[in-house]
């Protein structure tokens, strides 16, 4: 990694730092923020009014010195409201009809949009192509927009089958609700808010930063975890359109990639995919079991091999607490256990993990008395075969 995007990963750290120490039990949106900043995703806050979210974003706009175009939206909300108004001039001057975009959507960073679903038709739809393809007409021609990311919110899903073209564009999905713990509102009452950070990060450097993300590989074993997420998830009946898997891996410079960039590896691994958490959900019933299968499959593989290790001793113990031993589980048994033990030694030795010396020894010992019952059963099933011929 060179001196200079070190630098500007390094000042991104204190500016999520700053934020979180300014904004109570709001660490994953902020997170989310620096995450859609690096990727261009858009993010979806679900929540009710005043959790914090604009004053945050306006924040965190601040501190990377982005314009950001802030909105409430609603069903008499009008295209020149977030695209600007006719430039009268020009049309009676030159016949063409264009917008005076100053200050307007067009030319934010961030889109800050209240009550999203609460827009018009013909504004949302208005709104696609720019969050889409960061494009918008002028006149008779499109023009780039410099737009990072958009962040919509509201307190409800989108109930209309016509807006889930406009959904599916927020791929980090949030939920932020009031803070309820003592501790939380202690902080929040009576305690003395710290100051923003006055470490700034340019819209330079967030390019900077999203040329080098665009670049980092992904490893066979975050593939091959990917793969094991989607398929689970489907098996849990959560079904992730081909749009979003695409946007979320395949993306010239995905949410993933980006996660591995702010950690400062070079290629992304398994335990990069725990912001899919994020992004994998449509409804809030589904949030755990995106959290269950995210979690059990974004692991590093020390992690994947410590949880079998363990997973093998305890159903060795439960096997052993048999009354008799042997008398609810046979030589099959044992002989599957002593497999599985002895293929998680051999990962041990053939990798590089760090694996603790008790589950070493847990495993030796589990593999050794697996192999003893399994003799045990066996000669006892040949001795009962033996007696009954």
């Amino acid at each position: 990694m060179s001196t200079c995007t070190t630098t500007v990963r390094e000042r991104l750290a204190t500016v999520t730092n700053s934020l979180r120490d300014r904004y109570v039990d709001r660490e994953d949106f902020i997170h989310g923020l620096t995450l859609a900043a690096l990727s261009g995703q858009h993010i979806f806050v679900l929540g009710p009014p005043g959790v914090g979210k604009t004053e945050i974003v306006e924040d965190f706009c601040e501190c990377i010195e982005g314009r950001v175009f802030d909105r409430t939206l609603m069903k008499t909300t009008t295209v020149d409201e977030l695209f600007g108004p006719t430039n009268v001039k020009s049309y009676r001057e030159d016949g063409i009809y264009e917008r005076v975009t100053k200050n307007m959507a067009p030319e934010a960073h961030v889109l800050s949009l209240d009550e999203v679903w609460k827009g018009g038709s013909a504004t949302l739809n208005s709104l696609l192509r720019l969050l889409s393809q960061r494009k918008y007409v002028q006149g008779v021609e499109w023009k780039d927009s410099p737009l990072l990311f958009a962040v919509g919110s509201s307190n409800e899903l989108p109930q209309d089958e016509a807006l889930r073209a406009m959904y599916s564009r927020f791929q980090l999905r949030y939920v932020v609700d009031q803070v309820r713990s003592r501790s939380g509102l202690n902080k929040i009452l009576w305690g003395q808010r710290p100051d923003l950070t006055e470490t700034r990060v340019s819209i330079e450097d967030i390019h900077s930063a999203q040329a080098e993300i665009a670049s980092i590989p992904f490893s066979r074993e975050a593939k091959a975890a990917f793969h094991e997420i989607v398929e689970a998830l489907r098996e849990a009946g959560v079904s992730p359109d081909t749009r979003k898997l695409v946007a979320l891996v395949s993306a010239r410079g995905s949410v993933v990639q980006a996660e591995a960039w702010l950690r400062g590896d070079s290629s992304v691994r398994p335990e990069h995919l725990t912001v899919l958490a994020h992004a994998l959900w449509d409804t809030p019933r589904q949030i755990e079991s995106v959290n269950e299968v995210v979690a059990k499959y974004a692991v590093t593989d020390g992690e994947k091999i410590i949880a079998e290790a363990n997973d093998i001793c305890e159903f060795f113990s439960a096997v052993e607490s048999s009354s008799p031993p042997g008398k609810t589980y046979g030589a099959p048994d044992y002989m599957e256990l002593l497999r599985r033990s002895s293929n998680v030694l051999n990962e041990i030795a053939e990798s590089n993990v760090s694996v603790p010396e008790s589950t070493r020894a847990r495993l030796h010992e589990c593999r050794e008395r697996c192999a003893l019952r399994y003799i045990q059963t066996s000669t006892a099933i040949n001795a009962d075969y033996n007696k009954g011929s």
